[in-house]
């Protein structure tokens, strides 16, 4: 049976992934793989794409090297959405938190759909705006008219 990292396996991905990693914590290959156990030429042919294979193991072992999950360390592109912009984890909950307590302070519910569309456009809103704090009072009308539209046709 296939593991889902094995299903998805895409070397080039992880590989960015890992790069985009390592530069973030100001890891060298050498240090990073002897604190994880593996040989340093594991690490290193795989990064420069001499190899295209990295064992799930050997991921876990880096991982846990770095004490954070393979999840999080191979995360879309490390953290970037397609367009290669960081994606900002904590503004995502601001953002799906406040759209929850706004929607019961005011009695209001919306489909999975377009509950997600609301968060995925209040994200880019806020993501533009980085320095302000995520308010949904301003955007109180919007996500009426998405209730709205929900109540209309159902």
């Amino acid at each position: 049976m296939m593991r889902p990292m094995e299903a998805a396996w895409d070397p080039e991905r992880v590989r960015r992934a890992l790069r985009d990693f390592m530069a973030r914590r100001g890891l060298r290959v050498q240090p990073w793989a002897k604190r994880a156990g593996l040989a340093e030429s594991t690490l290193r042919n795989f990064l420069h794409g001499d190899s295209s294979s990295m064992t799930q193991r050997s991921l876990e072992k880096l991982a846990a090297a770095e004490q954070v999950t393979v999840a999080d360390m191979l995360a879309e592109s490390a953290g970037s959405d397609e367009g290669g912009r960081l994606f900002d984890s904590a503004l995502m909950y601001d953002v799906i938190a406040s759209l929850e307590r706004h929607l019961l302070k005011y009695g209001m519910e919306l489909p999975p759909d377009r509950k997600a569309h609301a968060v995925l456009e209040l994200y880019r809103t806020y993501l533009a705006r980085r320095s302000q704090p995520v308010d949904l009072e301003r955007h109180r009308e919007d996500i009426r008219r998405l209730a709205a539209a929900d109540s209309a046709s159902g």
